[in-house]
């Protein structure tokens, strides 16, 4: 291998790692303040509000929700591509889905009767995944209820489609991961806003990773969706996101399309600078985990894992799940090397079903 086809692996490797770390970090930073007003952050943490983790159900550095199920994404991406290696048939929606029943199994929700294979592979045997942290109801009901087309009957249009989605633009390219990230987001969210936020999300984490600018990937993604049905407000929102002078002018983060512009807009203000954009998307009224979340995904992915503070990785306590799937995900298949097919050992770990 060239040089500098390995530093280019090496750049790629930092952009996944630094996408999903600097996800969970914003995540646990804006976990414990989620349900405080900026107002109130100020006052119970000093004129900075948060800077770093603070406690959380009796402990600090902990993932919610909006980190669990954006790992359960990237199982479900992965198993996928083993399936289609394996058996040359391309899914994705089907095993993504099961995914979820996985995630859903861990936070003692009720899964349908006759699904098989939800306690197969690593991750369902990660027990730190079983802390329930606030799960958002949306999707633990719509995957209780969870049709044979994969579609959620509900009119939501809550952030939770938007907050797990980034392991798609890692391993698609940018029309694939739009696709996709709606068709995944249409599992648990059935408002055209939810469905498009989460695929704008995903297109814009694939631009990102291509090597896009920020700006240029926004570009490329309001495009898009200029030719989408029921993509209206979330194009709006991504366009407020440029011009508004705070986060708060942008909403709260509670839906989709508010969480999706509060984070671009935040990462636009410090797009090299980790700390302060997330920092700035954590210490808002309203939703301060998933916008931290989304935030860190898009800072880390511009800039690699090298830029989230050593002590915020240091100090997370899902860190080295948070670390292996963003590995897997940059692997994405072992093959066995006498026949060429995927390896026992990454079909345990990411059977395809």
């Amino acid at each position: 291998m060239k040089e500098s086809e390995a530093k280019s692996d090496a750049v790629r490797r930092s952009a996944v790692r630094g996408c999903l770390i600097g996800g969970a970090v914003g995540d646990a930073l804006g976990a414990p303040v989620e349900f405080l007003n900026r107002d109130a952050i100020l006052e119970s943490y000093g004129a900075d509000g948060v800077t770093g983790y603070v406690e959380f159900g009796n402990e600090t550095g902990a993932i919610t929700d909006d980190t669990q199920m954006t790992l359960f994404t990237a199982e479900g991406l992965l198993r996928a591509v083993v399936r289609f290696k394996g058996k040359g048939i391309w899914d994705p929606v089907a095993v993504v889905n099961s995914a979820y029943l996985r995630w859903l199994k861990t936070q003692g929700g009720e899964v349908y009767s006759d699904h098989c294979g939800l306690d197969t592979g690593w991750l369902i045997r990660e027990k730190q995944l079983f802390r329930q942290r606030a799960p958002g109801m949306t999707c633990i009901q719509a995957l209780e209820n969870n049709a044979r087309d994969f579609r959620s009957r509900n009119n939501s249009k809550g952030c939770g489609t938007v907050m797990r989605m980034a392991p798609v633009g890692l391993l698609l390219e940018p029309e694939e991961a739009y696709e996709y990230g709606c068709r995944f987001s249409a599992i648990t969210h059935g408002h055209p806003t939810g469905i498009t936020a989460g695929g704008a999300f995903a297109m814009l984490i694939a631009y990102l990773f291509s090597g896009k600018k920020l700006e240029d990937a926004l570009a490329l993604v309001e495009h898009h969706l200029q030719t989408q049905d029921g993509s209206a407000e979330t194009l709006a929102a991504l366009r407020a996101a440029r011009t508004a002078s705070a986060p708060a002018e942008l909403g709260e983060g509670w839906v989709a399309e508010e969480a999706l512009a509060i984070s671009v807009h935040c990462a636009l203000n410090h797009q090299r600078k980790f700390e302060k954009g997330v920092l700035e998307a954590v210490n808002i009224t309203g939703d301060s985990d998933s916008t931290g979340a989304i935030a860190g995904n898009i800072l880390g992915v511009i800039n690699g894992e090298e830029a989230i503070p050593e002590p915020w990785r240091r100090n997370l306590r899902e860190y080295e799940i948070v670390s292996r799937m963003a590995d897997n995900l940059f692997q994405r298949f072992e093959e066995d090397s006498t026949s060429g097919d995927v390896s026992r050992e990454w079909w345990e770990k990411y059977p395809g079903f």
